[in-house]
């Protein structure tokens, strides 16, 4: 259940697998209705369903007319809505040398759901690791918080940036006392780090945008054929490359989680950990 503090509005969220034979879904149906019975807020449900809605939805896959009805039932039942799907045809795919592929993933959302939202859309994206694509439930533009400059446990990854720093750190030329030295070396590394991390790091969303942009593409051209020795290779250094970024975008959020900071503060040398300001402007002029 999630629920919004400055609008008031709250609504749950229901995770789906869906049964493979037709008895349990019999039983998956009188469960979903049994969960709507328990709540009147707005209702959105989303997973994997494992059965498409229409003939249209498949290729390559056995007929199941039986288990695509009673999943039009449910969703007529329910009162719930199929949102239009963009960004591709097939949410599942499976084979190298026969490709089989269906529309088995998908949200359902509830009427009440659908007016407390605008633009609401649901999006196919690019396969990185699984034969599933993932879902993006779209509701409107946000824009983001301006940033300020926070030192990125992900650039210590970084390969001679440890280097770098103590390049640039020696390379300041400032007279004054040791406070103002401190302060003056320590804006001047702020410069030279933030114009680091643009080239090496600072593109980094850009850089996932593109690639996933080139997948989604390749994807979408072998939809309904299969990938030829240069695309599957092609295929396979792309998504390499977006585990490696999707690595350094893990330290990131870790980080901006403080999920470090709250196991260490449990730790009762953490605090002796830190220097004094005396220490600290003794360590850094030097």
């Amino acid at each position: 259940m999630f629920e919004s503090a400055i609008e008031n509005f709250r609504w749950c969220f229901t995770g789906i697998y869906g049964p493979h034979n037709n008895s349990e879904r019999e039983i998956f149906r009188h469960e979903l209705a049994a969960i709507r019975g328990i709540w009147e807020d707005q209702w959105v449900i989303g997973g994997d369903f494992n059965v498409c809605r229409y003939e249209s939805e498949r290729y390559n896959c056995i007929r199941r007319s039986r288990a695509m009805k009673s999943l039009n039932e449910i969703i007529q039942d329910l009162g719930i809505i199929d949102l239009p799907f963009q960004g591709a045809h097939y949410t599942w795919f499976r084979g190298e040398d026969s490709l089989q592929a269906s529309r088995i993933d998908r949200f359902l959302i509830s009427l009440e759901w659908n007016d407390n939202f605008k633009a609401i859309k649901q999006i196919a994206l690019p396969r990185v690791v699984s034969d599933h694509r993932p879902l993006l439930l779209q509701c409107g533009d946000w824009a983001a918080n301006p940033s300020y400059f926070k030192f990125e446990n992900m650039w210590l990854q970084a390969e001679g940036f440890m280097n770098k720093v103590k390049e640039w750190w020696l390379s300041y030329a400032i007279d004054g006392s040791p406070d103002f030295i401190l302060l003056q070396k320590l804006r001047c590394l702020k410069k030279d780090i933030t114009s680091w991390n643009k080239e090496s790091f600072g593109q980094l969303e850009a850089r996932k945008t593109k690639l996933l942009e080139a997948l989604a593409l390749m994807e979408v051209e072998t939809e309904n054929r299969l990938m030829t020795q240069a695309e599957k290779e092609d295929s396979m250094h792309i998504k390499l490359e977006l585990q490696q970024l999707a690595k350094a975008e893990e330290v990131s959020w870790r980080q901006k989680s403080r999920c470090l900071w709250l196991k260490e503060i449990e730790t009762p040398n953490f605090f002796r950990k830190w220097p004094t300001p005396t220490e600290g402007i003794i360590a850094y002029t030097n």
